[in-house]
């Protein structure tokens, strides 16, 4: 996917060039469909590595598709605020300066998909509009929003309510928490569910 501000102004995203890029690299490693089960003397010991610690491995792959959907959220909650600024402090999709390509804009312009549905962004209907961006592969949301003293509050959201899983343990890791803030239903661009929500931070 690539993000691009409209009227040729420079874009809030740079580089990124692919929302699911075919071959991902982590830490120079590429990503392989398959692992090789037998070495040889030329093989390279990161791949070694990784073979043997198949999790590790997983939850890096995971946490580099997680930062795109920071990534994109983070642009929409600066685009809502350029909106914000000119007056409209409800905006759909369609009224962003960014253009959203393989998207197509849904629910009265309040919902993204992308992709073929792989992921997509949405936001509340009224203001503040919390911006939030889904991959339903990874099972997991990264969401904008406050908390009741209206600070900044950035949520990773598992789609699942088991903290032993793939999507829990991937929002543990990126927020260094242990177990969940909050269960509780969200609505995303593919509808409302129930998850895990762990609180980052800073």
């Amino acid at each position: 996917m690539r993000l691009q501000q409209k009227n040729n102004i420079e874009p809030d995203i740079k580089n990124l060039t692919s929302f699911f890029p075919p071959n991902v690299s982590v830490g120079g490693l590429p990503l392989l469909n398959k692992v090789a089960t037998t070495a040889t003397t030329t093989a390279d010991p990161r791949t070694l590595r990784a073979a043997s610690c198949p999790q590790i491995f997983t939850l890096a792959v995971d946490k580099t598709k997680f930062t795109n959907l920071i990534t994109v959220t983070q642009a929409l909650s600066r685009g809502e605020g350029r909106l914000g600024l000119a007056g409209n402090t409800s905006p759909k999709f369609d009224e962003f300066d960014l253009e959203f390509p393989n998207c197509t804009v849904l629910s009265g312009g309040k919902k993204l998909s992308c992709n073929n549905g792989k992921w997509g962004c949405a936001m509340r209907a009224s203001f503040p509009n919390y911006p939030r961006c889904s991959d339903i592969n990874l099972k997991a949301t990264y969401y904008i929003g406050a908390d009741p003293s209206n600070n900044t509050r950035r949520i990773c959201y598992a789609h699942t309510t088991d903290t032993t899983d793939r999507p829990n343990r991937l929002c543990q890791a990126v927020t260094k928490r242990k177990t969940p803030n909050i269960t509780e239903a969200i609505t995303i661009f593919s509808g409302d569910m129930q998850m895990n929500g762990y609180y980052f931070r800073n």
